[in-house]
């Protein structure tokens, strides 16, 4: 059992039942789908002043936008979320520019689908943009589709890529990969060399949780194969496997970020000898992909992980997530923080809200190796309260910024 779940669960335990919610060229982490309260999944920084977050609270999607140091809060709304769909995520969102961002998720529509959702930020209103949701739900009760959007990155206005999972034998929980691509006018399904059939065995899942492009001919998507790793690349016209490695037991690729086509970093976790979770980092070079030596910090033993990572150049990554930290009858999740520079991956510490029994970055943006803002969600003071969580980095130090 990964970080993710382990951390899902002990929020969950502390309150109650909910839900929770990447950058153009960072990151596009995946959702925990069990956070109350809210929590911001996934963050977008087109300039060091200018940032958009997205999350979940118990009303539904949850949009935050800051300039400068200040976090408000878009008013649900002004979502302009297409109507009849309810229970909406908002998974993952890339800003083009302060007038340029795009979110994706997705939502219900009825008791007959659950669809992706794009909404498009014009630099005056949020607005939905009709985008496939693939018919494929072989012996599902969703007539109408059955597929979610996880990841989002656009190299320019006209151009993004969406990434996700779609099921392809409801019943029998199979689900496959899915990739949407926007032209700057349509989302159209672009059809990803996909390792699973409906005929596959049962609870057979792959899916595609993260996705960068330094330009609209030059992407990879990172994500899971059962229990591999898994990543694909995009020449502009077609996607095609890129064989990664997937050392340990049940690996997993979280978020990846690129500054060319022969440079990308993906991180995420795995489970080594002897049951002990470890952090996972790995650099594509422009034909394999290699395993880099990462820290880890905590109790030995206990659940630890990457979430997200935004490379701003070559000489400089940074990797955000958590740990756990007690005895197996208290345990306390720390946000975690570490530094690639170009040579060795070394943590960096970054604060913990005093009396929280969870703190977890989600992801991060940097849009320069001296500017980066981190988001997730932690604990409350009290039962049946959790609070959304940022935290800045100005070169020097982490701190946490105040937010709705």
């Amino acid at each position: 059992m990964h970080l993710r779940t382990v951390s899902v669960g002990i929020l969950s335990a502390v309150m109650s039942f909910s839900a929770v919610w990447p950058a153009a060229n960072a990151s596009a982490a995946r959702t925990s789908d069990a956070i109350v309260g809210g929590s911001l999944t996934a963050v977008s920084c087109p300039t060091v002043d200018e940032c958009v977050a997205v999350g979940r609270s118990d009303s539904g999607a949850l949009v935050e936008v800051s300039h400068g140091a200040t976090w408000s809060v878009v008013p649900a709304s002004d979502l302009g979320l297409p109507a009849g769909m309810t229970q909406v995520t908002l998974d993952a969102v890339a800003c083009v520019s302060g007038t340029n961002c795009t979110a994706a998720g997705f939502g219900t529509e009825g008791t007959s689908a659950v669809k992706t959702l794009v909404e498009r930020w014009n630099g005056t209103n949020w607005r939905a943009t009709p985008s496939p949701t693939p018919a494929s739900t072989y012996n599902s009760p969703y007539t109408g589709g059955n597929a979610n959007l996880y990841a989002v990155s656009c190299p320019s206005s006209s151009a993004c890529m969406a990434v996700g999972t779609q099921y392809l034998n409801y019943s029998e929980g199979i689900q496959g990969t899915l990739a949407e691509v926007w032209n700057g006018s349509t989302w159209s399904v672009s059809q990803v060399p996909d390792p699973v059939s409906t005929s596959s065995q049962p609870g057979t899942v792959a899916r595609l949780v993260s996705v960068v492009c330094s330009s609209r001919s030059s992407c990879m998507a990172v994500g899971t194969y059962g229990e591999k790793v898994l990543a694909d690349r995009w020449n502009g016209s077609t996607w095609s496997p890129s064989p990664v490695l997937g050392p340990g037991t049940v690996p997993e690729l979280e978020s990846v970020s690129c500054v060319s086509a022969s440079s990308c970093t993906a991180v995420g976790g795995y489970i080594k000898a002897g049951s002990v979770e470890a952090t996972l980092a790995e650099r594509f070079t422009g034909s394999t992909w290699h395993v880099l030596a990462t820290s880890n910090p905590g109790s030995a033993g206990q659940p630890i992980g990457f979430h997200s990572v935004s490379c701003p150049s070559t000489l400089s990554c940074t990797a955000v997530g958590a740990y756990t930290k007690g005895t197996s009858k208290k345990s306390i999740v720390y946000t975690l923080v570490e530094e690639w520079n170009g040579q060795q991956w070394s943590v960096v510490p970054s604060p913990n809200v005093s009396g929280s029994l969870y703190s977890g970055l989600e992801a991060v943006s940097c849009p320069t190796a001296t500017e980066c803002t981190a988001v997730g969600g932690r604990s409350g003071s009290s039962i049946g309260s959790a609070h959304t969580l940022v935290e800045h980095w100005d070169g020097s130090k982490w701190a946490v910024v105040t937010s709705p």
